[in-house]
């Protein structure tokens, strides 16, 4: 059987940080609780993404009616700390919610980039945060978002490797607004490559597993760990639907594919 997926680069951190939480959220549509803070939370970026991208358009923060100072002062804050993206002559391209598809194998990978800056011989991603920044940076380099997206455009724009910079803005508070700079090389995007190649071939082994065999994802070795683990934890435990589990995911290399 010949499968086609849809995915993003939250479901690609979900299924290898929780296997059993992709499993029942995309497979058994059980569906993760959404808790009002989240909700807040959401919201709130989902305003500033929004109000960003009117201004990127040529429309004035004074103008927009939206009745929240502190969000305004958080974009207005952004737009001083960024004068040289939206006043740089040499830009080719400046696009909000820039949209790139990329497949591999029986896979399909959407990105939106916040904002994407195209100049003659490097390009900028640029993703807003609202939130503080991370303290270590390799959380920011080893996250999915960070490398599935720096792969797509690589793979499907005329730019090298080397050309290519993600620049993640953390906007904590109009007064605290710092920058987080990742620069792209060839090695990185090989690193990638193989990893993706290596994460999808565990999961065609497993949807296999899991439609042919009523085998369910199996849990990490260090699955202790796992900031899934009690937040959902009757969730990604409930064996009612009589699915088999497997020992380990890091032993799913074991197991043989089903055409």
């Amino acid at each position: 059987m010949t499968f086609h997926y849809h995915l993003s680069q939250s479901d690609l951190s979900l299924l290898e940080i929780c296997p059993p939480q992709f499993e029942k959220i995309y497979l058994q549509k059980k569906l993760e609780p959404r808790h009002l803070r989240y909700q807040e939370k959401a919201q709130w970026g989902k305003s500033f993404h929004l109000l960003m991208q009117q201004y990127n358009l040529g429309l004035s923060i004074d103008n927009i009616s939206i009745d929240n100072s502190v969000l305004i002062n958080q974009v207005k804050g952004l737009i001083d700390k960024t004068q040289e993206i939206w006043s740089a002559p040499e830009v080719i391209l400046r696009q909000a919610e820039y949209q790139v598809n990329h497949t591999i194998n029986n896979y399909l990978f959407t990105v939106i980039y916040d904002l994407l800056v195209l100049y003659p011989n490097k390009a900028v991603i640029i993703d807003w945060k609202t939130y503080r920044e991370p303290q270590n940076k390799n959380e920011i380099l080893n996250n999915w978002q960070t490398k599935l997206y720096l792969y797509v455009l690589a793979q499907q724009l005329n730019y090298a490797p080397e050309q290519i910079n993600f620049d993640y803005w953390f906007i904590s508070s109009a007064q605290k607004i710092e920058k987080d700079s990742i620069q792209y090389s060839n090695l990185l995007h090989n690193q990638i490559h193989q990893e993706l190649e290596i994460l999808l071939d565990k999961f065609d082994n497993l949807i296999n597993s899991f439609y042919h065999q009523n085998i369910s994802f199996p849990h990490h070795d260090n699955c202790h760990q796992c900031p899934y683990r009690y937040t959902f934890d009757q969730v990604c435990n409930d064996n009612s639907d009589n699915f088999e589990i497997l020992t380990s995911w890091d032993n799913i290399k074991a197991i043989e594919k089903i055409d």
